[in-house]
């Protein structure tokens, strides 16, 4: 009853599971560094090889890096969000994949990674205001600082971030990787 059209299992499906497995395992473009993909490149025509019997070696190279920037991130966010945003900067965050390249350096990537955490407090913040805002005529509003709002925010991005941090480590392992 059904149809289906098999895929010839050459170098052209090696570099298309390559693309969409790296996409899948870092979507936002936020883990590797231009540097790893270079590296990694060596392995995109040679899944093919790998399911026609050669040694498995492009997972274990892929996940090695991954794990090795994942936990790079995992160290890194709470240090950024331990101190308070300043919203006064002009800053840009360009969040179309499609738009956005591997970060060159460990440098634009921590600088990337900053900007992400200080959108997501942005956006916390700016409900909390609208909040203070609906509410400030009712009978028993306390009005609160920018600061502890401020604080507040990062508070909730913190326990979100944490959240996914502990699916990541625990629930996407490299099992499910590998799957």
């Amino acid at each position: 009853q059904g149809h289906y059209s098999p895929k010839k299992i050459d170098d052209d499906f090696s570099k298309e599971v390559f693309t969409k497995y790296l996409e899948t395992i870092d979507p936002e473009k936020q883990l590797f560094l231009q540097s790893d993909l270079n590296q990694l490149k060596g392995y995109e025509d040679k899944i093919d090889d790998e399911i026609h019997g050669a040694p498995l070696q492009s997972f274990q190279a892929i996940n090695k890096v991954y794990e090795k920037r994942l936990a790079e991130y995992l160290n890194s966010y709470k240090g950024i969000l331990d101190k308070p945003f300043h919203f006064d900067k002009d800053e840009v965050l360009v969040d179309d994949k499609a738009r956005i390249n591997y970060a060159s350096s460990e440098k634009e990537r921590s600088e990337m990674w900053r900007k992400r955490l200080k959108y997501q407090v942005l956006v916390r913040y700016a409900d909390l205001i609208a909040s203070e805002e609906k509410n400030k005529d009712k009978k028993d509003f306390k009005p609160r600082s920018e600061a502890d709002m401020e604080k507040e925010a990062r508070e909730k991005v913190l326990k979100s971030t944490d959240r996914i941090a502990e699916r990541l480590r625990s629930k996407f392992t490299e099992e499910d990787r590998f799957n």
